[in-house]
C-alpha cells in the first residue's frame, strides 16, 4: 500500500515519454504458447525479432548527438529496466555479432551491466524479478564465452561479478559445474579463452577479501575440488605445448594461447589469494616448475594491432603474472615456498638485468623488484646480505630504474596530468621509481646501517655530478633516493611519521631543497624538474620540518603557484593545502588562522591568477583555495567581493559539461564555506548564485544537484524565516524523478529539513505535510535510506503542531511497523526506537499506547488497555533492543521516553503491565545510563591519551 502516492510504479513517479508507449507494450507483452507448432514458433520468432529491433532503436537514440532525443531514450531506458525479459533481449542484442552496430551491442552490455550493479539486488526497489534473474544465469556464460569483442567481454565480465557478489554460490552453485563441463568439452581456443575468463569473472571477487572466514573456505575447498583439478591439467598442457606453437609457421595461434595461459595464472591467483588449499598444496611442486618453464620463455610473439614500445606484450604479461603468483606464494606460504626461493630469485635477478628500460617492460620489473622486496623482508632476506651484491643491486638494478627516463621527460611537459597522478597522489605503486623505493626500504628492514652507508655514497656522488657539471637528471635521482633512504613509515594524508635516524633530513633540506625553492623567477625556470622535486620533498617531510619554517615556505610556495609548468604549480598548490593541514599530536592544527592571515591575500590572488590561466581544471589549485578558505574562515570575508564572482565564473563554465570531480567538489566546497563564515555578505552571494543553481536544477545536471541542495540548505539555515524566494524552491523538492539518483537524497532531506523546521505553519497551510509524508514513505520502504525517512519524521514530529499530525500519524505508524514485520534490520529497528522516544517526549506517552493499540484492537472488548499490540511492540522490540541506540543525544532521548514512560504512562502504570514491564522499564533506562557513562569515559581516556605531553 502507498498510503501518501508517492511510488517508483505510480503515475506521478517518471511518466513514460509518449513515444515509446507502443514498445513498452510491445516488450510488456507475453510470447504466444508454443505449442501451436510451427506457426507457433514462427509467432514467437517475430515478437522475439520485433522485441529485439524496439531495444536496438532506443539504446541507438540514447547516444544520439540531439541532447532532446537522447533525453527520451534515457527515460525510455529508465521505465524498461525492471520489465519482464529485458535484461534477457540485451544479452540477446550482445550475442548478434552480424546483427545491430558494435556500438549497439556495447550499449546493450553496459546498459546490462548496469542493470546488474543496480536493480539485481533484491533487497532494494526496484529490482529484477526472480524469473529474470534465474533466466539470466542460465544463458549469461553462453553470452561470455560466445562473445569475440574484448571491450564487450570485459562489460560482461564486470556484470558476472556483480551477479556472482550477490547470488553465488547459494542462488547460483551450478556454474562452476557448468564452466567444469565447457572446459572438457571445448575445442576451440576463443571458446576456451570465454570459459577462462567467465571463470576469472567469478573467483577475482576473493581478491578483494580482508580475511579467509569460515564460510569463504568452504567456498574455495568446494571450487578447487571442481575446478583445481582441470585448470591444473590444462594449464601443464598449455606450457608443455606452447614451443611447439612458437615454432609453428606463423605462429598464428601463439597469442590466443598465451591470452589462455595468462588467464590460467590470473585463476591460480584468484584461488590462492587467501589461502593456499591442499590440493595446490600437494601440486606445488609441479606448479612452480610450470612458473619456471614460464619464466624462461623467450620466443617471438607475432605483433598485435595494439603492440609497440609503450606497452607490455602478451608473453612480457605471462612473466608479470607468473612473478605476482611466486611472490603471493614467498609471502603468504614462506615455508612451503622455501625449496623454490632460491631458484626464482636467480631467475629474476637474471630477468631484471635483461630489461630495456622502454615503457613495455616497466609492468614487468615493476613485478621484479617486488619479488626482491618480498625475499628482502621474509626469512629468507639473507640471499641478499651479502655487501657485495647489494652494490651491485644499487648499481644494476636500483638506480637505473630511478633515473628518470626521456619518456618520463616528455611526460612532465606533455600530459602533466598523468605525471603527477603517478609522483604525488599515492597511485605510483606501477611504476620503477617507486618500486626502486620499495626496494630499498625492504633491504633496510634487516640491513638498516650498511644500505645507508651504501646509498649514501652514490647520493653524495649524484649531487657531486650535478654540482660539477650543470647536469640536474642526478640531482633529481639523488632526491628520490634520499627519501626512499629516509622514510620509513608514511602515509598520504600526514606525511612522513617515521624517519630513518641515519640520514639527516634538515641538512638535506637546507643544502640541497630550500635552494631550490628560493630562486626568484618563476616564470622561466631552466629544470622545473628540480622544482617539482624540492616541492614534493618539503610536502613529504612536512612533519619533520619546524613550525617557525613554516611561514618562510607558505611563502615561497605562494610564488611557486604562478610558475607556467603545471607540474610545479600544481605541486606547489598541493604543498601549501597539506602545510596548512598539518596536525600536532594533540590534534590541534600547526599553524592557527592567526599565524598565517598575511598570506592570504598572496595565496589567494595567485591561486585566482593561475587557475584563470590554466587551460584545464585543476583540481590541486582549487583544492588549495578552498582549504585558504574553510581554515581562513572569517579572515578571509574581505576577500569575498573578489573571490565570489571568480567561483560562479568557474562553476557557469564547467556546469556545461561537468569531467573533474575532485575540482568540482572542491569549488562547492570553497562556495560553502564562503556561506559559512561570511554571513555580512549573505545578500551578495544569493544574488551571484541563485541563477547559475537554478539553471543546474533546470538542466539536470545530475553531478551538481547535491551540492547545490546542500548549499541551499546552508544559505536557509541562516535566516530565522523562510524568504519567498526560498519558499518557491519548495515544492519542486517533492518530485519523485529527484530521488532516483541516490546521491540527491541526503541533500535533499537536508535542505526539506530545514524548511520543516523554520516554517511549518507555512508547509502545513499550503498542504505539503502529505507529499513530504510521502517522500518519508518511499525512503523509508529502502534499507539504504530508511535513515534519512527517519530524519524527516523526526523532524516533523519536532516542529509540527500536534493538530497538524493528528490525521497522518496512524498512517505513519502502520507503514513503519509493516516495515518493521516484513523487512527488520538494526539499522531500521535503532531508527524507529529513536522515532518513538521523540514522540513520548514531544507528544506524550499514552498517545503512543493509544496510537499503535488502534492499529490492531483487542479481539475481547473486555481486554486491558496496552495489553494488544503495543505490548508486543514495547516488550519484544523497544525493551529488547534500546540498548543497542549509539550516540550521545539519541540515549539520551531514550532514556528520557523511558523515564516517561514509568512516571507519566497510566497505562505503563496498572496491571498487569506495571508488574510485567514497569520494571523491565526502570532497568532499560539504567542501563543506558550506564552505558553512556561509560562512553563518556571511554571518550575521556581517548582525549587524554592524545593530549601534547
Amino acid at each position: 500500500n502507498h498510503f501518501f502516492g508517492f511510488s517508483p510504479n505510480s503515475g506521478v513517479w517518471c511518466p513514460l515519454p509518449s513515444l515509446h508507449f507502443a514498445f513498452l507494450f510491445l516488450l510488456r507483452s507475453t510470447f504466444p504458447s508454443s505449442s501451436g507448432g510451427e506457426g507457433g514458433c514462427r509467432a514467437v520468432a517475430a515478437k522475439m525479432a520485433d522485441q529485439l529491433h524496439a531495444v536496438a532503436a532506443v539504446l541507438e537514440s540514447s547516444f544520439n548527438p540531439d541532447k532532446a532525443v537522447r533525453k527520451q531514450a534515457e527515460d525510455t531506458l529508465k521505465q524498461l529496466r525492471t520489465q519482464p525479459r529485458f535484461a534477457q533481449l540485451l544479452l540477446h542484442l550482445v550475442m548478434q555479432e552480424g546483427g545491430p552496430s558494435g556500438a549497439v551491442r556495447q550499449a546493450a552490455a553496459i546498459y546490462f551491466k548496469n542493470l546488474t550493479r543496480s536493480h539485481w539486488d533484491i533487497h532494494e526497489e526496484p529490482h529484477l524479478s526472480e524469473e529474470d534473474r534465474a533466466e539470466v544465469r542460465r544463458v549469461v556464460v553462453d553470452v561470455m564465452i560466445s562473445c569475440r569483442n574484448q571491450q564487450i567481454r570485459t562489460i560482461l565480465s564486470d556484470a558476472i561479478a556483480r551477479i556472482c557478489e550477490l547470488d553465488f554460490p547459494s542462488q547460483w552453485p551450478g556454474v562452476v559445474a557448468e564452466l567444469v563441463g565447457k572446459l572438457s568439452s571445448c575445442t576451440e581456443a576463443h571458446a576456451l579463452l570465454g570459459v577462462l575468463y567467465t571463470a576469472h569473472s567469478i573467483f577475482r571477487r576473493y581478491r578483494a577479501e580482508m580475511e579467509l572466514t569460515s564460510a569463504t573456505q568452504q567456498e574455495l575447498l568446494a571450487i578447487i575440488a571442481q575446478f583445481g583439478p582441470p585448470m591444473l591439467q590444462l594449464f601443464e598442457k598449455t606450457v608443455q605445448t606452447m614451443p611447439t606453437i612458437a615454432a609453428s609457421p606463423g605462429a598464428s595461434t601463439l597469442p590466443t594461447m598465451l591470452q589462455v595461459l595468462n588467464l590460467l595464472i590470473e585463476l591460480y591467483y584468484d584461488l590462492n589469494c587467501l589461502d593456499i588449499a591442499d590440493f595446490f598444496l600437494s601440486n606445488l611442486s609441479r606448479t612452480m616448475e610450470l612458473f619456471l618453464t614460464c619464466m624462461g620463455f623467450a620466443f617471438s610473439v607475432p605483433a598485435g594491432p595494439d603492440d609497440g614500445d609503450d606497452r607490455p606484450g602478451l608473453l612480457e604479461q605471462n612473466k608479470a603474472l607468473v612473478l605476482q603468483c611466486i611472490t603471493l606464494c614467498l609471502e603468504k606460504f614462506d615455508e612451503d615456498f622455501q625449496p623454490y626461493v632460491e631458484k626464482f630469485t636467480t631467475a629474476v635477478w637474471d630477468l631484471l638485468l635483461s630489461l630495456s628500460p622502454m615503457p613495455k617492460h616497466d609492468e614487468l620489473c615493476v613485478a621484479g623488484m617486488a619479488f626482491l622486496t618480498g625475499v628482502s623482508r621474509t626469512i629468507y632476506h639473507k640471499l641478499l646480505a651479502d655487501p657485495v651484491k647489494q652494490k651491485m643491486i644499487c648499481e644494476k638494478i636500483i638506480i637505473p630504474n630511478m633515473e628518470l627516463r626521456e619518456s618520463d621527460v616528455e611526460m612532465f611537459e606533455d600530459d602533466p596530468q598523468e605525471y603527477i597522478r603517478r609522483d604525488i597522489e599515492g597511485s605510483d605503486s606501477d611504476t620503477r621509481r617507486r618500486s626502486a623505493c620499495d626496494l630499498i626500504q625492504g633491504l633496510s628492514k634487516n640491513y638498516e646501517m650498511t644500505v645507508t652507508a651504501v646509498f649514501q655514497q652514490y647520493v653524495a656522488f649524484l649531487l657531486q655530478q650535478n654540482s660539477g657539471s650543470g647536469l640536474w637528471k642526478p640531482k633529481d635521482t639523488a632526491m628520490y633516493l634520499i627519501t626512499a633512504l629516509a622514510v620509513r613509515g608514511a602515509t598520504t594524508s600526514r606525511g612522513t611519521s617515521r624517519i630513518n635516524e641515519l640520514v639527516n633530513i634538515g641538512d638535506f633540506f637546507a643544502q640541497h631543497v630550500l635552494p631550490e625553492l628560493q630562486e626568484k623567477d618563476v616564470s622561466a625556470v631552466r629544470f622545473p624538474i628540480l622544482k617539482a622535486d624540492a616541492i614534493k620533498f618539503v610536502s613529504s617531510f612536512r612533519l619533520q620540518i619546524p613550525k617557525a619554517h613554516y611561514i618562510v615556505i607558505l611563502q615561497l610556495l605562494a610564488n611557486w603557484v604562478l610558475c607556467p609548468s603545471v607540474v610545479v604549480h600544481s605541486y606547489a598548490a598541493a604543498a601549501v593545502e597539506r602545510l596548512l593541514m598539518v596536525k600536532e599530536p594533540d590534534g590541534h592544527l600547526r599553524l592557527q588562522k592567526q599565524d598565517w592571515k598575511d598570506l592570504i591575500r598572496p595565496l589567494l590572488e595567485n591561486l585566482v591568477r593561475t587557475l584563470q590561466a590554466s587551460k584545464q581544471e585543476n583540481e590541486y589549485l582549487m583544492k588549495a583555495v578552498m582549504r585558504v578558505v574553510l581554515l581562513g574562515q572569517e579572515q578571509v570575508t574581505p576577500f569575498v567581493p573578489v573571490l565570489l564572482p571568480f567561483l560562479v565564473a568557474v562553476l557557469r563554465q564547467v556546469a556545461t559539461n561537468p569531467k573533474q570531480p575532485v575540482f568540482n567538489h572542491c569549488l562547492f566546497e570553497t562556495l560553502g564555506g564562503l556561506v559559512r563564515f561570511s554571513p555580512s555578505h549573505m545578500a551578495a552571494i544569493e544574488a551571484e548564485v541563485f541563477p547559475i543553481f537554478t539553471q543546474i536544477l533546470t538542466s539536470d545536471t545530475a553531478e551538481f544537484m547535491p551540492y547545490v541542495f546542500q548549499i541551499f540548505a546552508m544559505m536557509l539555515e541562516s535566516k530565522t524565516e523562510v524568504p519567498p524566494s526560498y519558499l518557491q524552491l519548495f515544492p519542486p523538492l517533492l518530485s519523485p524523478t529527484l530521488y532516483e539518483n541516490k546521491a540527491n537524497i541526503p541533500a535533499i532531506v537536508k535542505l526539506i529539513k530545514v524548511f520543516l523546521e523554520k516554517a511549518p505553519a507555512q508547509i502545513a497551510q499550503a498542504g505539503q505535510l502529505t507529499p513530504v509524508l510521502g517522500v518519508f514513505q518511499f525512503l523509508v520502504s529502502s534499507k539504504s535510506s530508511d535513515h534519512e525517512g527517519f530524519n524527516l519524521l523526526n523532524t516533523i514530529i519536532a516542529h509540527f503542531p500536534r493538530e497538524h499530525l493528528a490525521e497522518v500519524l496512524k498512517t505513519v505508524m502502520t507503514v513503519l511497523l509493516t516495515r518493521l514485520m516484513k523487512s527488520r534490520t538494526p539499522k531500521f529497528v535503532r531508527c524507529f526506537l529513536v522515532f518513538l522516544s521523540l514522540f513520548v517526549v514531544k507528544l506524550g506517552a499514552d498517545p503512543l499506547v493509544d496510537l499503535i493499540e488502534s492499529l490492531q484492537p483487542p479481539a475481547s472488548p473486555t481486554a486491558v488497555k496496552g495489553t494488544g499490540l503495543w505490548r508486543q511492540v514495547f516488550a519484544n522490540v523497544w525493551l529488547r533492543d534500546v540498548s543497542k541506540v549509539s550516540g550521545r543525544v539519541p540515549r539520551k532521548l531514550c532514556v528520557v521516553a523511558l523515564t516517561k514512560l514509568v512516571v507519566q504512562c497510566q497505562t505503563l502504570g496498572a496491571e498487569p503491565l506495571f508488574t510485567e514491564l514497569w520494571p523491565q522499564t526502570v532497568a532499560a533506562a539504567v542501563r543506558l545510563l550506564d552505558g553512556a557513562a561509560e562512553e563518556q569515559e571511554a571518550e575521556h581516556h581517548h582525549s587524554a591519551d592524545h593530549q601534547a605531553p
